[in-house]
């Protein structure tokens, strides 16, 4: 870290994208957690004051990290940076603003290195919570004779507003969401379409089976999920179709680059991605941070 390394935090997002918008557009793919979320929360702010510093080496942002409480804190680095005082000014920000987050995120060698400075000044025990892959949409194939077809959800219909708000919450609890998700929420499903994101259902018989969304556009790049297909229509190729549906839709939104997680540890649903097109680019990681209590608290 050289002597013109400096740590700055924002109140205000717009301030914030402005001071972190060259390491973010420097690679949309990887920076698609911080630009989706933070895209959405200058669209439509969150409950609690966010989370928000960058690290800079000579005026230019080497590393980041947002979080709109409570949920995951995320960070991001230039790769290869070899900037290890950079996490430590960062991590000082982010303690001293008052940040405590349970969950730890990023690209798996960001998260960690910020893991391992949050340790040393906290203390803090910091554990894997689960593993991603992120995956980009190559050469789209998209699957033929699945029955059914798709249509954009509409928040503004009582029936589709009810069954967003459950499929969401039931794939929070089978991915193990943190927080946890408290039960369906029809107000956040109101508040993500706010924020730009965009729900499909793939209908088969006139019933909705399966379900996948896509964030807004940012800088051309749009991130696939949740995809969620319940237990009992599984097996169908319902999530397969749905997915490429809302491929479908973000391309007509103006992305010209989409992006997806997965859980690395679930080959069911990589095979399923990359059967459509998608190819593994890099490993993202969530660790959970666990607090000592204070003494006497």
């Amino acid at each position: 870290m050289t002597a013109m390394t400096r740590v700055q935090t924002y109140s205000a997002p717009a301030d914030f994208a402005v001071a972190a918008g060259p390491l973010l557009a420097a690679d949309r793919a990887r920076s698609t957690v911080i630009s989706t979320v933070l895209a959405g929360l200058i669209a439509r702010p969150y409950p609690l004051p966010p989370v928000l510093a960058v690290a800079f080496d000579d005026d230019r942002p080497v590393a980041a990290a947002l979080q709109t409480p409570p949920h995951p804190l995320t960070v991001l680095a230039t790769p290869g940076s070899g900037m290890p005082g950079a996490w430590t000014g960062l991590v000082a920000a982010v303690h001293a603003v008052g940040a405590a987050p349970q969950i730890i995120g990023g690209p798996a060698e960001d998260a960690r290195a910020f893991g391992a400075a949050w340790t040393r000044l906290t203390g803090a025990r910091i554990e894997p919570h689960d593993a991603l892959l992120l995956y980009r949409l190559g050469p789209f194939i998209p699957p033929h004779g699945v029955p059914g077809k798709a249509r954009r959800a509409d928040v503004e219909d009582p029936a589709d507003l009810l069954l967003l708000a459950q499929w969401f919450h039931d794939f929070a609890v089978f991915t193990r969401v943190v927080p946890p998700s408290p039960g369906p929420d029809p107000t956040a499903v109101r508040t993500r379409a706010a924020r730009g994101a965009v729900a499909v259902l793939w209908v088969d018989d006139d019933r909705p089976v399966a379900m996948a969304a896509h964030s807004v556009v940012v800088g051309g790049m749009a991130r696939i999920g949740p995809v969620f297909t319940p237990e009992a229509l599984r097996g169908r190729h319902y999530g397969s179709a749905v997915t490429a549906a809302a491929v479908e839709s973000a391309q007509a939104a103006g992305a010209t680059e989409i992006v997806l997680f997965t859980d690395a540890d679930y080959p069911t649903s990589n095979a399923v991605y990359r059967r459509l097109g998608f190819a593994r680019i890099g490993r993202f990681a969530n660790l959970s941070a666990t607090h000592a209590p204070v003494p006497g608290g």
